[in-house]
């Protein structure tokens, strides 16, 4: 039996229906495309290169850049030159992301609480080993 296809369905359909219940959660539109960028430069620490949000987000460079320049504009975040590399943009947060983390930390609270309820913990945790299975494996073929 293939699980591929109903797999790939599943998971555009929850990703939708995530993206919208956070989005509407959170209720800031300006940020509601772009949230994913404060997300993981606030868990990598505040700060990093395009390359690496690229790397670790496996989007499209246009795409992450667009999102960088909307961030930038509305004040969410900062970009100027690595010291290490003059060819590389740091993306740094700024002191308004940092306020924001709140809310949004609430607003994940809150989608956790919706879309995870009535599952165990090693229910998660063996659900969260799956996906990062699958995430690897893509890699490994896309690699090649």
């Amino acid at each position: 039996m293939e699980f591929a296809g109903d797999i790939l369905l599943q998971l555009m359909i929850i990703h939708r229906s995530l993206h919208s219940l956070f989005a509407d959660t959170l209720d800031i539109p300006e940020i509601s495309q772009h949230y994913h960028v404060l997300l993981v430069l606030n868990r990598i620490g505040g700060v990093a290169t395009q390359i690496e949000l690229i790397a670790y987000l496996k989007a499209n460079e246009s795409t992450l850049r667009a999102s960088i320049s909307v961030l930038e504009k509305k004040g969410y975040v900062t970009k100027s030159k690595s010291n290490r590399d003059q060819r590389s943009q740091l993306i740094k947060v700024t002191n308004k992301t940092r306020m924001l983390m709140v809310s949004i930390q609430d607003a994940i609270s809150i989608v956790d609480k919706t879309a995870l309820k009535n599952f165990e913990r090693d229910d998660l945790f063996q659900f969260l080993s799956a996906l990062i299975k699958i995430r690897d494996n893509i890699a490994t073929v896309s690699k090649a």
